[in-house]
């Protein structure tokens, strides 16, 4: 199932795995208008990827009502979100950026991916000290930068153990 990256008035871009697509559409897309089988009143969301080449203000938020913003990294020496520096600038002013069209549209900093090390999830996952230092720099990071909320994308635990660990069962 493909997910929906970003869209503008005109166009909408998808991954379906490794490859990306873009579509542009017949007729013009409104927040008004179900986007994929979506009402009105649903929950609307879309990633925004930095290394997209799609500018920020280009987003039209007026068709969401939460975008993530990713991804950020895990620095596995001290289990704490890190931003690139080559991100800083972008991911500290993208709740600022599309809340200029969409107001109440809710932005999520998502850390890991696709890219990212399982290992060092499940490194910072195995111990409470380490889940500590992440969980209290995460929300730290996310507040500084004014998302409103998070989103863990550990792809993917690969044993029970791990699996166990993604529920953070004690901190």
């Amino acid at each position: 199932m493909p997910i929906l990256l970003v869209a503008s008035s005109q166009t909408a871009q998808f991954k379906y795995g490794s490859q990306n697509t873009s579509i542009f559409l017949n007729s013009p897309i409104s927040a008004s208008t179900p986007l994929l089988g979506w009402t009105k009143n649903a929950v609307r969301a879309a990633y925004w990827f930095s290394d997209s080449g799609f500018p920020v203000s280009d987003i039209d938020s007026t068709l969401f009502t939460h975008l993530f913003c990713a991804f950020t990294g895990l620095n596995p020496q001290t289990n704490r979100f890190i931003i690139a520096s080559e991100n800083q600038a972008r991911f500290s002013t993208f709740t600022r950026t599309v809340q200029q069209k969409n107001p109440s549209v809710k932005t999520l900093l998502s850390i890991g991916g696709g890219d990212a090390n399982a290992t060092d999830f499940d490194g910072m996952a195995s111990q409470a000290v380490s889940r500590k230092s992440f969980i209290d720099s995460a929300i730290r990071l996310a507040r500084s930068n004014n998302f409103h909320g998070l989103d863990l994308d550990w792809e993917y635990p690969s044993n029970a153990t791990q699996d166990d660990q993604l529920r953070f069962t004690s901190c």
